[in-house]
């Protein structure tokens, strides 16, 4: 009995921390109910993550799509994100994370000294599990051939057993071809307008389109 707690509590202080680094938005919206019986999720179009940042009460924006390529003959998670609005705004919320997000933006695709390196973060699982060290290049398929992905860091990450690649949303469109979303996480106002979840809950409504809360 205390072995089998000592081990649940070893497992759940770590993976309960991170989640309260990562999972900071106010709202989630995305297409299709995840939480029913038989959850099933469709991508969106990436015009649904501007039009939330323009309604009323929200502050900002993350749009996330998600992948799972193959490589080095196992199937890794790809999770392709708006960089730059994921570290400011956990950077706020969570002040002790900065050690962790200090190179996310330097995935941004619009940076200018980005234009020829396909930077990308990766979990601390991928690097043990599949033998590779900050600086190596991952290969991956892509429409037009090889895609080459320089490793740039490391991040503490839970999502995915066999390692989880971190790039940005813009580049990852381009190199893949890819513009679709699956989840935006909605950031409000520190003090949002007072109908901010009923605009929120308007424009979902009327788009299909599923909205939950933190």
């Amino acid at each position: 009995m205390f072995q089998t707690a000592g081990v649940g509590r070893s497992n759940e202080e770590p993976v309960v921390s991170w989640i309260a680094q990562v999972v900071q938005a106010d709202h989630f919206v995305f297409s299709g109910n995840m939480t029913a019986a038989n959850s099933s999720n469709s991508p969106m179009s990436p015009l649904v993550a501007r039009d939330l940042k323009e309604l009323p009460g929200v502050d900002d924006v993350m749009a996330i799509r998600y992948a799972r390529p193959e490589f080095n003959g196992t199937i890794v998670y790809l999770v392709a994100l708006d960089v730059v609005p994921y570290a400011e705004t956990a950077r706020t919320r969570v002040p002790e994370s900065a050690v962790n997000l200090e190179r996310f933006p330097e995935l941004d695709d619009a940076h200018p000294d980005h234009k020829f390196v396909n930077k990308v973060m990766v979990s601390e699982n991928f690097l043990a599990r599949h033998t590779m060290k900050v600086g190596d290049t991952i290969r991956l398929a892509g429409p037009n051939g090889p895609v080459e992905l320089l490793i740039i860091g490391s991040a503490r990450d839970y999502s995915w057993s066999r390692g989880t690649i971190f790039i940005d949303r813009a580049r990852y469109a381009r190199l893949f071809g890819d513009e679709l979303i699956d989840i935006c996480h909605v950031f409000l106002q520190t003090n949002p307008a007072p109908h901010t979840r009923a605009f929120l809950e308007a424009y979902t409504n009327d788009k299909g389109l599923f909205l939950t809360d933190r």
